[in-house]
């Protein structure tokens, strides 16, 4: 099920992206990250699709499926279905940074050297962009998101006795894994936190 192959390969990643920017290969370690947070949000994606399927009683009609899967081909969609289940757990400088597609540039910048473009045109008189100028706080804060992300993942697994609706995604994200991230990696982002709630919430009431 793609689903499940989504959540493991996203694991999959995270693990290599914190290998890479122990190696201090940190353009690296950045593009893999994001890559890896795009990965969650597909399989979180999927594994509603198919829920939503099941409780509706078959599919989509075939045009209205393949518009939906289309979408798992958007880097920017995937990006921000990995935090949109509960948006408010989130910074909201963070979420601009997916809704405005600067993410997917840093990801692009994490592996190309090249000039930035405006408007769709090339800034000649712009310094070229390198991933070698990638410092290690960027690589270091999508790391700790995902990480993040998979620990409550973990958490919500065991406290309920489940977390997806697919048996055998839970079993991915069980005590194992839950250790596996806290031994690897000891950062919190402070994009995903219980604060932000707060903030939504003046920020809705004062509107």
């Amino acid at each position: 099920m793609m689903a499940y192959l989504s959540l493991e390969n996203a694991i999959r990643l995270h693990f290599d992206s914190i290998l890479l920017y122990k190696n201090k290969s940190f353009g690296s370690a950045l593009h893999l990250s994001i890559l890896a947070l795009e990965e969650i949000g597909k399989s979180k994606s999927l594994e509603d699709y198919w829920w939503s399927s099941k409780v509706n009683s078959g599919q989509l009609p075939v045009d209205e499926e393949e518009k939906y899967l289309k979408l798992l081909y958007s880097h920017q969609w995937k990006q921000g279905a990995a935090i949109k289940w509960n948006p408010m757990d989130y910074s909201p400088k963070f979420i601009s940074l997916i809704d405005e597609k600067k993410l997917e540039q840093k990801k692009q910048n994490s592996i190309y050297v090249g000039l930035p473009l405006k408007n769709g045109k090339i800034k000649y008189d712009s310094r070229i962009q390198s991933p070698f100028s990638i410092k290690s706080s960027e690589p270091k804060k999508i790391i700790s998101l995902n990480n993040d992300i998979f620990l409550e993942m973990c958490y919500l697994n065991l406290a309920q006795d489940g977390y997806f609706d697919i048996e055998i995604m839970d079993k991915l994200i069980g005590k194992k894994l839950q250790s596996k991230l806290r031994k690897y990696w000891g950062y919190k982002s402070g994009i995903k936190s219980k604060r932000w709630q707060k903030l939504w919430l003046e920020k809705f009431l004062h509107s």
